[in-house]
Formats: C-alpha cells, sequence, structure tokens
C-alpha cells in the first residue's frame, strides 16, 4: 500500500497599493490662510530711555615734560614729581647749572704756549639729594615707587629730568646712573637718598616748542637761550637742491623733491629722509649734500634771533617748516 508524500502549501497571495511617486509635482486646489502680511506703515516714537550706557570718551595725549611742575625747587623726573609738597622732598641739586669743557689746546713744539683748540662741552651729571618722608603705612609703596623710577633702560634710551628755578622750568635728558636709600631711618619713614643722573647732551631745553613756516622771501628764526638749538627742517616738494641759510652757515641737499614730497632733516643726529605729506617713509637712502653745504649737525640757531634764507635751485614755492626748543647751557 503506497504512503502518501507530503505536499508543500502554497502561499498565499499578498496584495499591495502601489507606492505613491513623491517626485511628481501635484496640482494643489485652491486654498486659503488667516495669516496676513502687514503693510509698510511708518511710526513716530515719543520719548523713551535703553538701560545701555556708553562708555565715557577718554582722550589721550603725551606727557609734556616739566607741566607737573608748580613751584621752584621742584624736580620732575620721567613724569614723576618730587617736591616738598609730597613725599619725594629735593634737598640739594649739584650740576644743574654748571659746564664741563674739554679743552681742545695742543701744546707748541717750539714755543710756550699751546695752539687754541675747540672747546666741546661733555655730558651733564647731575647729583640730587632726595628726603623720602613718609611716616605712614604707605612708606614701603613710596620707596617702591622711588626705586622703580631709578630702572635702567632696555637700550640707550634718555628721560627727561625737569628742575625749576626762579620761576624758569629747564628740561635736560638723561639716565640715573647712580642712587641708594640708605635704611638707617626707615623706622621713622625718612631716608635721604642721593641720585646722579648722566645727560648726554650737556644742554638744557625750554619748555616751549616753537615752529615756523619760511618761504622763499625769508625770515627769522629766534631762541631766547644762550646754548645753540639744533633745529629740525621739513621741506616741500617740489623743490630741487633745497638750500636754507641760517646764522652764517649754510646747509643744502643734492635731491629733487617731488610734488607730494618732503625733506625731513634733524639736524640734532644727523637724520634725513623723504616721506610723502602724511609722514610714509619714501626713502631713508643716503641723500648727497651740495658742494658748499655744512655737514647735517653743524647747522645751529644760536641764541638771539636770527634771519633764515630760502634759495632752492629750483621750484621750493612751499617753502619750508623749522622745529625748535630754545637752548640753555
Amino acid at each position: 500500500m503506497a504512503r502518501l508524500g507530503r505536499g508543500v502549501p502554497a502561499r498565499p497571495g499578498i496584495s499591495r497599493t502601489p507606492l505613491a511617486n513623491f517626485d511628481a509635482a501635484p496640482a494643489l486646489l485652491e486654498f486659503e490662510t488667516p495669516f496676513r502680511y502687514p503693510r509698510d506703515q511708518s511710526f513716530t516714537l515719543g520719548a523713551f530711555t535703553t538701560p545701555f550706557v556708553y562708555p565715557a570718551i577718554s582722550i589721550g595725549a603725551p606727557h609734556v615734560p616739566g607741566s607737573l611742575i608748580t613751584r621752584d625747587g621742584e624736580i620732575e623726573w620721567n613724569g614723576m614729581l618730587w617736591s616738598a609738597l609730597n613725599q619725594y622732598r629735593p634737598q640739594d641739586v649739584q650740576g644743574w647749572d654748571s659746564i664741563n669743557l674739554s679743552n681742545g689746546n695742543v701744546p707748541r713744539g717750539s714755543r710756550h704756549g699751546a695752539w687754541a683748540g675747540r672747546k666741546i662741552a661733555g655730558e651733564r651729571i647731575v647729583t640730587a639729594t632726595v628726603q623720602l618722608n613718609d611716616n605712614s603705612t604707605t612708606f614701603q609703596d613710596s620707596l617702591d615707587a622711588m626705586i622703580t623710577s631709578w630702572a635702567p633702560p632696555d637700550g640707550a634710551d634718555e628721560y627727561p629730568l625737569a628742575i625749576r628755578t626762579r620761576g624758569k622750568i629747564l628740561i635736560a635728558y638723561g639716565a640715573i646712573i647712580k642712587a641708594d636709600a640708605p635704611p638707617e631711618n626707615f623706622g621713622v619713614g625718612i631716608s635721604n637718598m642721593p641720585i646722579q643722573w648722566a645727560c648726554s647732551d650737556p644742554r638744557r631745553f625750554g619748555d616751549d616748542f616753537n615752529a615756523a613756516h619760511t618761504t622763499l622771501d625769508g625770515g627769522t628764526l629766534t631762541n631766547t637761550g644762550n646754548a645753540p638749538a639744533s633745529p629740525r627742517f621739513r621741506f616741500f616738494g617740489p623743490v630741487t637742491t633745497p638750500r636754507v641759510t641760517l646764522a652764517g652757515r649754510t646747509l643744502a641737499f643734492n635731491i629733487a623733491v617731488e610734488t607730494g614730497e618732503r625733506l625731513d632733516v634733524d639736524t640734532s643726529n644727523g637724520d634725513v629722509g623723504v616721506y610723502d605729506l602724511s609722514g610714509t617713509v619714501l626713502s631713508t637712502n643716503y641723500v648727497r649734500l651740495d658742494a658748499f653745504s655744512v655737514p647735517v649737525e653743524l647747522l645751529a640757531l644760536p641764541g638771539g634771533t636770527w634771519p633764515v634764507t630760502y634759495t632752492p635751485d629750483a621750484g621750493g614755492t612751499d617753502g619750508f617748516e623749522t622745529f625748535w626748543r630754545s637752548t640753555w647751557w
């Protein structure tokens, strides 16, 4: 008798709805929305306040040396005032009204005496004693502030030293080379401190800053001091061979300064450069002196009033400017 084999059941049929085509662009029927866009309108607002506070406007300006001084005997060192009216009280000053000249004489070889040579002023050495007088809880702070003012500069910088005597403020530029704060009287808040400066330029300068514009017609310059001042000049182009004569000496340059340019000359250190009118450096290459010119550093403005003339080879109708300070030994 034959066995019946097992059969495989048939799968039931499943019917699916076809997937919609999402890339199709269906056509929408007309519809409405309750949102309405506002029309352009203008409003007039009344007075109102805001909690925002604008910061205060502050304007900075370089410190003018000597501007802190108000009475005779006061010393201002690099913006720090030493006065009988505060805890830093000057006691005495040496070397301020003095001069140290090198002897340029050369002995004669065949007779008595010497050939006269030029006398050159050496550096100015100034010494002062300043009493720190602060018998209070701020003594250490006062001492620290004083010692900080003695700190040596990183390079060859020199700082303004201003002293007023008999109503006149004069300013030298130097650096402290020796200072001491003896501790014997620290317990009563006192230290008599000797301080010494070396000023590479022995001249002292007034607190005036002078400027003059000179045309081809010439003009005058006045130095109210008794030592020769070292002016700065600014020649405006177009000009060829700018030439200025002052106190019997002529300074001239073999150069053509173009329109929109200026030639700046500093007779104190011999710097010469060409700039545009905004002060951007165009050239600091060597500028040749004219054949009959003195060296840059030898043109000076002696004490008194002196005529100055301007005689370039061509151009120069915009003239030149001079900047200087009255100068004392």
